[in-house]
């Protein structure tokens, strides 16, 4: 066909006919090339790749290979099961109008299964399917909004489908897709050139910039023969947006936004950076995010495979197999034994969701890589640009687990080098304001979690952390977090002080007092958290709160099981102790997350020491929801109070020993011990702390 032709073609389509919507309203014009800055970085489009297909992803020539891997032992059932599941999709009836953002999609996302399916296995139910979907796809007038997440997973699939389907499409399919993908990919286009520093267009380490620039390019890389001039500036102008995220996200290994969106805007991050490998040789493979990634995998997941530490907009599980292509990308590109033990036991984890659900599972993984335990690996991950610590007392499945944070958003590297990225827009919306925040897990359950997950108002109440005159962190309080603050340069910012290990327990303070409002006239807020090691693993937390004139205090502790108060106050007159416990249980589970089985609950024990009057209550977690925007109750809450208003402030928290442990506190010069149990543990305002006589040396810090 002659490819000019065929765009000129397709742009009289697309003008005249449009996407025509089902209700005859009327067709909507195709928008103008848009006009592109002069880009800084450039894509060599690779000559050999000319008017051939596929070549996204896969090469014509690489298929054969391809259809002989997933014939493999290893391979071979995965794949079968991945096409019962594509059946359905070849089955379905798509809707006339998709109703929501989710459901647009989701319905594109249907587009690269079945296409694949298709190129994999040549059987025309697939391809009946596929143009079944496209048909449907191409009728909706609106994709989703046009400007932003559904819109882009629209375009992602729509490429792929047109250049693995090519040589199987007519002129007539083929020219009805490129007017399509043609449209949106100018809609979002002049979305991001004409608002670059007000949303997603600049937001470089955020997963909208990356997802909706890949629909971008990845449509540019489809239709790269029909309009090369215009195309080439699509690829262009991608390519210069990603190479801030590629230089300056993610320098620890670690992910400020949470679990949930390290895995969503990853596997956008690689569908890049392989497309682009794939038709220019270009290899971002060694960004920073990606060099330390199974690590950070394996410590932000629990030792059951299915919960998740989950700071920022993130549930606490629900991770499972649902980013298959990170773990195959890092298997195949890294070789990387640790990340397939990883995999395997998450899809362990979730043994009712379909294993490999995605076509890049089956791209990208090396069935020759074989599972290694991490046992030879540190049980401290330490991340000090984020200001993120995580320590466990082994690599088993009934390890307990410990994590801590304090930091900026985005980590200290971002906001040290914020001025020098260009329009750079301060989008951290799925961060929360949680300096000093801990979480801990033990016998397969949390303890100390973070039922909030995704909320649509970020407040410091939430958290496991203080508030300070009744304010909160600075960015909270809104529906989304607000970095801007934290960017000022100059200003300090909440760090971590000391990070030290030992066989017997681990130990780490943060400096959170920079993260929070002025209004709190907050000078210093040092929380000491000791991690003691034993055989029932249990936590100490040593705070202490200086302000400028008196305040009013009040520290959080969130979990998912009732928290009750078990004794009456007691008081010494120098100080007040109380102990509490929390029922077992797990956190709310998606419908796709439950097993037919779950480990058995077991309830925990706690006891809070405080200054002499310290109240303390428990109740409901109650937090604005997102997406419902409602307000639910999810877990339950402990406050601790300190009484009436003062300039210092203290509090010890003891989580996680069994019931009928006694622990109680003793004030010492310059310090304080606490016994729980027959441990001693004894605690200097300096940062010092000892276990049964051993104080723990070092710190894992390059500097304080």
């Amino acid at each position: 066909m002659n490819f000019p032709l065929t765009f000129a073609v397709g742009l009289f389509l697309g003008a005249t006919l449009g996407a025509s919507p089902t209700d005859g309203a009327p067709a909507a014009a195709m928008p103008p090339p848009v006009s592109l800055p002069a880009p800084v970085q450039t894509v060599a489009f690779s000559p050999d790749l000319r008017l051939k297909h596929p070549r996204i992803f896969i090469k014509a020539g690489e298929v054969d290979a391809l259809r002989q891997k997933l014939a493999q032992p290893a391979m071979a059932s995965l794949w079968a099961g991945a096409l019962r599941s594509i059946d359905y999709i070849a089955a379905e009836t798509p809707p006339v109008a998709p109703r929501s953002e989710d459901e647009v999609r989701a319905i594109a996302d249907r587009l690269p299964k079945i296409a694949f399916a298709w190129l994999i296995t040549q059987d025309p139910k697939y391809l009946a399917g596929t143009r079944k979907w496209i048909a449907a796809i191409e009728s909706y007038p609106v994709w989703a909004t046009d400007i932003d997440l559904g819109a882009s997973h629209m375009t992602f699939g729509m490429a792929l489908a047109y250049d693995w389907l090519y040589d199987a499409l007519s002129p007539a399919e083929r020219v009805s897709m490129e007017a399509a993908l043609v449209r949106h990919g100018r809609l979002l286009l002049d979305r991001s050139v004409r608002y670059p520093n007000s949303w997603w267009g600049a937001a470089y380490f955020q997963n909208h910039c990356w997802i909706n620039h890949t629909g971008i390019s990845t449509a540019a890389m489809a239709l790269y023969d029909t309009n090369p001039a215009e195309m080439q500036g699509w690829l262009d102008y991608t390519r210069t947006r990603f190479e801030t995220t590629y230089r300056h996200l993610g320098v620890d290994g670690s992910y400020h936004e949470g679990p949930a969106y390290l895995g969503y805007g990853a596997i956008w991050s690689l569908y890049y950076i392989e497309s682009l490998r794939s038709v220019s040789g270009e290899d971002l493979g060694d960004m920073p995010l990606f060099k330390n990634l199974t690590r950070h995998l394996l410590d932000v997941t629990m030792p059951d495979g299915r919960n998740l530490g989950n700071f920022g907009d993130s549930d606490a599980i629900a991770w499972g197999p649902q980013d298959d292509g990170i773990y195959a990308w890092l298997t195949s590109r890294k070789k990387d034994g640790r990340a397939a033990w990883l995999w395997q036991k998450c899809r362990a984890g979730f043994a009712q969701k379909p294993p490999f659900n995605s076509p890049f599972a089956f791209l990208w993984t090396n069935p020759d890589v074989a599972p290694q335990p991490p046992d030879d690996l540190p049980t401290c991950g330490l991340y000090p640009d984020r200001g993120l610590v995580v320590f466990r007392n082994s690599w088993r499945d009934d390890a307990a687990v410990v994590s801590f944070l304090c930091g900026p958003p985005g980590g200290h590297h971002i906001v040290d080098q914020w001025a020098t990225f260009p329009h750079a827009a301060p989008t951290f919306g799925h961060s929360h304001p949680d300096a000093n925040s801990f979480l801990f897990f033990s016998d397969r359950q949390w303890r100390v979690g973070n039922p909030a997950g995704y909320t649509h108002q970020k407040d410091t109440s939430n958290e496991n952390v203080w508030t300070v005159g009744d304010k909160g962190q600075r960015g909270g309080g809104l529906l989304w977090f607000e970095p801007a603050s934290y960017f000022v340069p100059g200003i300090a910012q909440p760090h971590l002080v000391r990070v030290a290990t030992s066989p017997a327990a681990d130990y780490v303070i943060g400096e959170a007092a920079p993260a929070y409002e002025p209004e709190g006239k907050l000078i210093s807020f040092r929380r000491h958290l000791l991690f003691v090691k034993g055989a029932k693993p249990y936590v100490v937390v040593y705070d202490r709160m200086k302000a400028s004139e008196p305040r009013t205090w009040a520290s959080y502790l969130h979990t998912f099981g009732e928290i009750q108060t078990n004794a009456p106050v007691a008081s010494t007159g120098a100080f007040t102790s109380t102990t509490f416990q929390a029922a077992g249980a797990a956190p709310p589970t998606e419908q796709f997350a439950r097993l037919s089985s779950v480990p058995e609950l077991t309830s925990s024990y706690g006891a809070i020491f405080g200054p002499s009057g310290t109240k303390v209550e428990t109740r409901p977690l109650k937090i604005l929801s997102h997406p419902r925007n409602k307000w639910e109750e999810r877990g339950f809450e402990l406050v601790a109070r300190p009484r009436g208003s003062s300039d210092v402030t203290w509090l010890v928290t003891v989580v996680g020993v069994e019931p009928g442990v006694p622990a109680s506190y003793a004030a010492s010069p310059g310090g304080c011990s606490v016994k729980v149990g027959d441990d001693l543990i004894a605690w200097k305002d300096t940062g010092e702390v000892a276990l049964n006589g051993r104080t723990l040396d070092g710190n894992l810090l390059s500097k304080p």
